[in-house]
């Protein structure tokens, strides 16, 4: 419950890249290409780089398009979760 904004974030965030990528300057795109670009977008595959990090004392979502400063860990760094089982959610 707590992930979903960030979660619908990481979403859009794979959406948009995807679109910008795809779409072709000279036409607009046909609906069954919107379908296969959302289902590219959406493979796990593209989900690589997400996992879990400490923000302002709280677990939080972290990746690509997901951002987050902690003031405190600014200076020394922090440490990101990841694992195989994170992409399989």
């Amino acid at each position: 419950e707590k992930y979903r904004c960030d979660a619908c974030k990481a979403v859009m965030y794979q959406l948009d890249t995807a679109l910008r990528v795809k779409q072709p300057r000279d036409r607009r795109l046909k609906s069954w290409e919107y379908t296969d670009i959302f289902d590219e977008a959406c493979a796990k595959e593209s989900f690589k780089g997400y996992g879990v990090k400490r923000v302002m004392g709280v677990n939080a979502l972290s990746g690509p398009g997901i951002m987050k400063e902690d003031p405190e860990t600014k200076a020394i760094g922090h440490m990101q979760l990841n694992s195989e089982s994170w992409s399989k959610r």
